[in-house]
């Protein structure tokens, strides 16, 4: 008997969908936004739940969000379980969120770097999470940065580029990312010993590492 079958027997990273709504000002302040997730987490749970959880977790990434709301769901589909990998559910959500504010800049007719500055966080802001951000390091390094990689040169290059030729075209983009994962309620043991004959360390723990896929 000859069976042929396309399956995928293993999962990959979850895929996503996300309608979202912006409401900003002509400067670029983004005053309000909603975001609703949709996410493929195949024929069972698996680690789909923590998925969303940290999507979630992520999706304000590097800017103040004055007004939100977002909402997260799980799709059970006839296909294999997709599983935690490489940044589980903070890949997607810093994704989405950088494409809601790339929108604003596109809208307005604005460099996206300067509507990305506008709406970043400050020290003193609260995250969606009542985090208050006593010490931020976004100004200085988005503004390092941009020094240090000549954008204001490339940018321009690139825009004279893109007049000139009809068929070719060329993009520059600089994205901010925070990160930052854990799991509540973990509880996770360390030894070090270090060995006075040559002074060599061991190290052993019980965490484990995650998101291989």
């Amino acid at each position: 008997m000859d069976i042929q079958t396309n399956m995928q027997m293993i999962g990959k990273r979850h895929p996503y969908q996300c309608t979202f709504k912006v409401g900003y000002q002509d400067d670029g302040t983004i005053e309000g936004m909603s975001l609703d997730f949709i996410t493929d987490g195949g024929w069972t749970i698996v680690d789909t739940n923590g998925e969303l959880g940290a999507c979630m977790g992520a999706f304000d990434n590097a800017y103040n969000l004055r007004n939100w709301s977002a909402t997260a769901r799980a799709a059970r589909t006839n296909t294999a379980s997709n599983t935690s990998m490489r940044a589980p559910g903070w890949v997607p959500g810093i994704y989405f969120c950088e494409e809601v504010v790339s929108n604003v800049a596109l809208a307005l007719g604005m460099d996206m770097a300067e509507v990305k500055a506008k709406n970043m966080y400050k020290v003193g802001d609260i995250t969606p999470f009542g985090q208050q951000l006593f010490y931020n390091n976004f100004p200085r390094v988005w503004a390092g940065l941009q020094t240090s990689a000549n954008y204001d040169q490339r940018r321009t290059a690139v825009q004279a580029y893109n007049q000139a030729n009809r068929w070719t075209k060329r993009g520059l983009s600089i994205v901010p990312c925070k990160y930052g994962i854990g799991y509540q309620g973990a509880l996770h043991g360390a030894s070090v010993s270090i060995y006075a004959a040559d002074g060599s360390i061991a190290v052993s723990t019980t965490g484990s590492e995650m998101g291989q896929g």
